[in-house]
């Protein structure tokens, strides 16, 4: 499931991964809390995957290639916050392909990844 961050700075939005991550949970939480930043042409993202995230479905993968292409220049920052190895690998891989700026950080720099999205 995804879930909205409520401790988010003005104009930024956050949210966290938690066990398993479906397309409904794109289409029913990040769709609808983006797609107000997309018509402002500014979208601040912080993307929580903390040690209860499990994985995602197919439909949770699908959904997530088709947000970024939404709008790709409303899109101005990504902060992604994990503990995991190959998730901030492919992150760092794929980021140059994803619009805007895309920086990881880790757990423990959560506060760091708000002030920077911000």
């Amino acid at each position: 499931m995804i879930r909205l961050i409520d401790d988010m700075p003005a104009g930024t939005i956050g949210v966290e991964a938690v066990g398993k991550v479906t397309g409904d949970d794109y289409n029913n939480v990040l769709v609808p809390a983006i797609s107000e930043a997309l018509k402002r042409k500014n979208v601040r993202l912080l993307y929580l995957l903390g040690p209860q995230f499990k994985s995602y479905t197919a439909s949770g993968m699908w959904a997530d290639s088709k947000l970024w292409a939404r709008n790709p220049r409303a899109w101005k920052k990504v902060a992604l916050v994990s503990e995991s190895g190959w998730i901030e690998k492919t992150v760092k891989t794929l980021g140059r392909l994803m619009p805007g700026r895309v920086k990881t950080f880790e757990l423990d720099e959560l506060d760091d990844a708000k002030a920077w999205v911000s």
